[in-house]
């Protein structure tokens, strides 16, 4: 899918009590973690401050004026948009990757895809949209500063991805030092789980996350989704047989990159 990632930054933190895309979770700022966790062929647009990526380029702009809200920084957003489709996310969503995977695998139909909670919330700041279909929702408001999502998506003809209860837990958005709790604790989650995978299978040995999910993340993207658990189980035996991680990290995302698209 031709595809791009808008990230937007704006929000004035209020409740939070500082700048949440700058809030550190598992040892990254929200905004790295929605960064890292989006495929690497997809162009990235953050609107918002300046900063420098180790893996990723990163296309920046800002609203006019600086604080105009989601809507303006949307449309400011695709000014830089180039693709067929975008992936708008807000900054403060740091699992939504996941369900914006979620969405892009199962293909997008009329104006665009939307995730509905289990209390039946659509969560516009964590959809696809059609670029055309969005920018001409745009043209049809009489203003975009101080302006609501929920005016964009009403012209709209989405597709509404109603979530499990389990997976809709990725739409988790940092509003207060609480919120930011919750999140450690779904991070703390996955920890637990593989620690207790290290006791059963008799194995101590620490885990090089980013890389891990990185291989993953190529291998889903390049190829399809069933190659990721393979393609790690692979460099996991390479890595058992002396190699170095770092070195076959880098020569299977060279190798996804060059790999072409299933006919």
């Amino acid at each position: 899918m031709d595809i791009t990632a808008l990230i937007v930054t704006g929000g004035k933190s209020s409740r939070f009590g500082s700048d949440k895309s700058l809030a550190i979770l598992d040892g990254k700022t929200l905004l790295e973690q929605i960064v890292d966790s989006l495929p690497e062929k997809w162009p990235i647009v953050i609107v918002g401050p300046e900063f420098s990526h180790s893996r990723r380029s990163l296309r920046f702009t800002r609203e006019e004026p600086i604080g105009g809200g989601p809507v303006s920084a949307v449309a400011a957003g695709l000014s830089c948009v180039e693709t067929e489709f975008v992936a708008v996310i807000a900054t403060d969503m740091p699992f939504a990757g996941q369900v914006i995977e979620d969405l892009a695998d199962r293909g997008i139909h009329a104006d665009g895809a939307i995730p509905v909670d289990s209390e039946g919330f659509r969560q516009s700041l964590c959809a696809i949209y059609r670029v055309d279909s969005l920018e001409s929702a745009l043209k049809s408001l009489p203003q975009l500063h101080s302006n609501s999502m929920r005016n964009v998506i009403a012209v709209l003809d989405l597709e509404e991805v109603t979530l499990e209860a389990e997976f809709a837990s990725n739409l988790l958005d940092i509003d207060t030092l609480d919120d930011l709790n919750r999140a450690q604790s779904k991070e703390r989650y996955v920890e637990k789980w593989l620690e207790e995978v290290r006791k059963a299978l008799g194995v101590s040995i620490d885990i090089d996350t980013d890389s891990i999910l990185n291989v993953a993340r190529d291998a889903a993207h390049a190829v399809e989704r069933k190659a990721a658990p393979m393609t790690t189980f692979l460099l996991g035996y390479a890595v058992a047989q002396g190699g170095d991680i770092s070195s076959l990290v880098e020569k299977i995302s060279l190798l996804a990159k060059k790999w072409p698209a299933a006919e």
